[in-house]
């Protein structure tokens, strides 16, 4: 029962990528279809900062070793 559920999920999402692929290729020059981005951000404090779980800390941060990063 589980197999034949899993294949027809996989069956759909199939024909909805070819269906998809079939179309973008018919704009004939547009740029109708599917877009995909990726971006990548230093999110990393410019100022010391007090940090949330060191509760025994009575000072601001002292530095960084890496930069925190955020993909999007």
């Amino acid at each position: 029962m589980k197999k034949t559920i899993s294949f027809s999920i996989f069956s759909a999402c199939l024909i909805i990528i070819f269906v998809n692929a079939a179309a973008a290729g018919d704009t004939q020059g547009t740029t109708k279809g599917w877009k995909a981005g990726v971006a990548r951000v230093v999110i990393t404090p410019q100022e010391p900062i007090w940090m949330a779980g060191y509760g025994s800390r009575d000072h601001v941060s002292e530095g960084t070793l890496h930069d925190l990063w955020v993909r999007h």
